[in-house]
């Protein structure tokens, strides 16, 4: 008897049997027509396996399980002989390719690699996740009350272990899905009911200290990692949870020492991902990079890594590698406008300006309302002097994020360097509105209105200035030369 399969037993006296069932039957209803559902572990691999094979259930639905060893191995037959690194390289490609490629709507259950992979995006979605290559809307809207529950609140057949297990993992999923969809007091009560059947396992203790991990209730999720690890010390997720705990926290210290006995006992790519956030909090750049490439080797599709080590790069100021490793990442993402906006910066960084421009406009194209992407392009052309093109594309920036002060002062010497005075002056305007009690930039809107000829307004300018900083030099030199003209 496989592991897992006793709970399809139908006839027990308690009705043990019929958990499997509907609990199965539950999962099936909720992926949409024509889905792609990834499932691990014994119950959701099983029951589905029994459901759909036996009794014909969802034929349009394609299920893989992580092993390859009962629905279709699309793995290869050689995977139960790779290394570890090798085998999560070969499972990270495949579901990479399907997530990425697929017309499909794909999802999965909770504690498949796919779920927590650097680069994919998830939404709790019924009992599953629906999976996605680029962001996902705030909330997956699922009507629960569709769900067959009538027979799980009988706890008489609370007795056997894995029916736990799936009782357990079937209100914890309700629970993910109320705290997507904002009700907070149901998320609460279905945890409730997690704990009550629970208590004894690690996955699931683990599964709730994620969950609040996610939402930032920290004080929340430690004793749920703790009590996971004390179930199971050989729990690597536990460790990474806890590691994520109080990095967020601003626990370095302890944040590394809990990575790294998760990555002692299962080298996963987002485990050494969450390491190397914590050596680049820290400054230790050398360090960063040479976990985030270890990461790398496991998963070589994970774009979100590419970028970050270019970003690693970028803050060295080693140009030359931050566009190579950037170009990697976008041969395996090429419409990352992440990717596309950072290496424009490397590019110009350089003086390789005419590439920079390109890598600019390709990134809009993907993403047009990003003000930072147009704040970039037109950085580049005005360091080129093409003050034409600079200011549309400062001005478009500025449009997208009106308080973007940067953008402002740019678009300012844009105009000066253009000869439009006035509309220097209009933005050292609106810069002072947003920074009031900064006195470079009241200084510097008196000059712009002295360039111009208003020197009554240059002087109120500077008198705001020195009121901000009596001791303020330049603005009274300023002051002073400026009567000394208005005398002439």
């Amino acid at each position: 008897e496989r592991p897992g399969c006793r709970l399809l037993r139908r006839g027990g006296p308690d009705g043990e049997g019929d958990v499997a069932e509907v609990y199965g039957k539950n999962l099936l209803r909720t992926p949409e027509k024509n889905g792609i559902l990834f499932v691990a572990g014994d119950n959701a691999t099983f029951i589905t396996s029994y459901l759909k094979r036996v009794e014909l259930l969802r034929p349009d639905l394609t299920i893989y399980d992580e092993s390859g060893n009962v629905f279709e191995n699309i793995y290869g037959d050689d995977l139960k002989y790779l290394g570890f690194a090798d085998y999560y390289k070969r499972v990270n490609e495949t579901q990479w390719n399907i997530l990425s490629t697929a017309a499909k709507p794909i999802y999965c259950v909770t504690g498949t690699n796919i779920l927590n992979a650097a680069n994919v995006n998830n939404k709790a979605y019924g009992l599953l996740f629906r999976l996605s290559a680029k962001p996902l809307a705030k909330a997956l809207k699922f009507n629960l009350a569709s769900y067959d529950t009538g027979s799980f609140e009988n706890t008489a057949i609370r007795k056997d272990f894995l029916t736990r297990e799936t009782l357990a993992l079937f209100y914890f999923s309700l629970a993910e899905c109320s705290f997507e969809s904002g009700d907070n007091a149901a998320a609460e009560r279905y945890y409730q009911k997690v704990e009550t059947i629970g208590p004894d396992m690690d996955m699931i203790q683990n599964n709730i200290s994620i969950s609040y991990i996610k939402r930032e209730m920290y004080d929340r999720a430690i004793p749920y990692a703790q009590k996971a690890i004390s179930i199971n010390p050989k729990f690597g997720d536990a460790y990474n949870n806890l590691g994520i705990i109080h990095y967020r926290k601003g626990n370095f210290n302890e944040a590394v020492k809990c990575y790294l006995k998760a990555i002692s006992i299962s080298g996963k790519d987002s485990y050494l991902y969450n390491l190397g956030a914590v050596y680049r909090q820290s400054n230790l750049s050398d360090e960063a990079i040479r976990v985030y490439e270890q990461a790398l080797a496991v998963n070589p599709y994970a774009s979100k890594l590419y970028y970050i080590i270019g970003n690693v790069y970028l803050d060295k100021k080693d140009f030359p590698r931050a566009i190579e490793i950037y170009n990697k990442g976008l041969s395996v993402e090429p419409n990352s406008f992440e990717l596309l906006t950072n290496l424009g910066v490397a590019y110009a960084a350089t003086g390789r300006s005419k590439e920079g421009v390109e890598a600019f406009k390709r990134s809009i194209a993907m993403s047009p309302n990003t003000p930072e992407t147009h704040y970039g392009l037109g950085t580049v052309y005005y360091g080129l002097k093409d003050y034409q093109n600079a200011i549309p594309a400062f001005t478009e920036a500025l449009r997208l994020n009106p308080s973007m002060v940067q953008g402002w002062v740019s678009l300012a010497l844009s105009y000066n360097a253009a000869g439009d005075l006035a509309r220097s002056a209009e933005c050292y305007e609106r810069i002072v509105k947003l920074r009031p009690e900064n006195i470079e930039d009241w200084n510097n809107l008196g000059i712009a209105y002295g360039v111009k000829g208003d020197f009554e307004k240059s002087i109120t300018a500077w008198q705001q200035a020195l009121k901000l900083d009596p001791k303020y030099r330049n603005a009274a030199l300023n002051i002073e030369k400026v009567k000394q003209m208005m005398k002439k």
